[in-house]
């Protein structure tokens, strides 16, 4: 079946004052894998603090509160559905979307939509995995893997890595008390 999940990494606040704009708490309890959990976060090499949704779409990191949270930040955002290949990258800064990355294979193997100015890495990533595409196997969605490895390259996050993005412990978070 595959992973369906979503995730939000911060940078330029602490995380707890970015638990605190998305409501989640940090209970103190350590995790091996932020699939133990549902909400999980932890801080990458690159200087991001990632929160995991595992159970996909989240209230919680609406388009709402990220654009809310890139007021005081820099945030990146990232879903996947395994089962229907389909993936999404996005950033907000000064209360804005700048770019947003859509795959859906609904709209053909090689489908990425792209708005905003996209982070210059993107360049490179899609041609590899579009080269990928069309050598390697037929029935393989490498350009699924294209937004996924643009968040990677900025945040030092992919969900699929072990341990993913070099963390080294996630913590458990949960919704806090309104």
């Amino acid at each position: 079946m595959g992973f369906r999940l979503s995730w939000v990494a911060v940078k330029g606040i602490t995380p707890a004052r970015a638990l605190e704009e998305l409501g989640l708490v940090d209970t103190g309890w350590k995790l091996r894998d932020f699939h133990e959990s549902p909400y999980a976060g932890a801080k990458t090499e690159a200087g991001w603090y990632v929160i995991v949704c595992k159970e996909g779409w989240s209230p919680v990191l609406e388009e709402g509160a990220l654009l809310a949270l890139s007021r005081q930040a820099d945030v990146l955002a990232g879903d996947l559905d395994e089962a229907v290949m389909s993936s999404r990258a996005s950033a907000y800064r000064g209360g804005a979307k700048c770019w947003e990355l859509i795959h859906d294979p609904g709209e053909g193997r090689e489908h990425l939509l792209v708005t905003g100015t996209p982070p210059d890495c993107l360049a490179e990533i899609r041609e590899r995995h579009l080269q990928k595409q069309r050598t390697g196997k037929p029935n393989v969605d490498a350009v699924f893997d294209v937004p996924l490895e643009v968040l990677r390259s900025l945040a030092g996050f992919r969900h699929d890595r072990n341990p993913p993005g070099n963390i080294e412990a996630f913590s458990d978070l949960e919704p806090g008390k309104s």
